[in-house]
């Protein structure tokens, strides 16, 4: 006879806050191609330390 044991899922504490202080932010506004206003948001993180 099978039975079925359930696994629990693995905890998941998401982004740390040091994750959204490090990264940089842009918003503008513009338009679709239908011409409805949208806005545009960007997040990146910076580049990483290169030698010279």
């Amino acid at each position: 006879m099978l039975t079925r044991h359930a696994v629990p899922a693995p905890i998941v504490s998401g982004p740390s806050p040091g994750l959204f202080v490090s990264l940089g932010a842009w918003t503008w506004p513009d338009t679709d191609p239908a011409g409805r206003s949208i806005v545009q948001f960007l997040l990146a993180h910076p580049p990483g330390l290169t030698r010279t």
